[in-house]
């Protein structure tokens, strides 16, 4: 790694342009233990630490291959922005409710032997028809609305 260090990042970034791709991979290194502490300070729902800081470090890719020196600001702080943009997506998208219903689908009845052979889009859509009926008879007694066959 201490090949490059008398080099500043805008002097590396103007030699990879130029064509030494290894300086990619020093930068990566260089900059790990950075997005390592950015990925700590958050939390992904259904996610692990792990998955945060390989979401920060596709943030310092972008970084990278995105670092306009005749913009006025440092690499440094590029990156950093890029990092935290790539992780408050990726938090942002693990926060969505949108396919809920999907992955914590609970069975309203109780499971038997002809329930693993029926087609699964047909026992989601059974089991939201006894939904509507329960919101919409205003009962609380789930015994009475088991559905035909059952």
């Amino acid at each position: 790694m201490g090949r490059y260090d008398q080099y500043s990042d805008e002097e590396l970034i103007v030699r990879l342009r130029e064509g030494e791709t290894e300086i990619s991979d020093y930068l990566m290194e260089k900059y790990k233990e950075f997005v390592r502490k950015k990925a700590r300070a958050m939390f992904l729902i259904g996610g692990e630490t792990d998955d945060l800081i390989q979401e920060g470090m596709i943030g310092l890719f972008k970084a990278i291959q995105n670092y306009q020196a005749d913009k006025e600001t440092s690499f440094r702080t590029f990156a950093s922005l890029c990092i935290d943009r790539q992780l408050y997506s990726a938090v942002q998208n693990s926060n969505r409710q949108k396919h809920q219903p999907l992955n914590s689908y609970v069975s309203l009845s109780d499971e038997n032997e002809s329930d693993h052979l029926e087609d699964p889009g047909q026992k989601i859509r059974k089991h939201l028809l006894l939904i509507r009926k329960y919101k919409n008879s205003g009962t609380r007694d789930h015994e009475s609305f088991k559905s035909d066959g059952e």
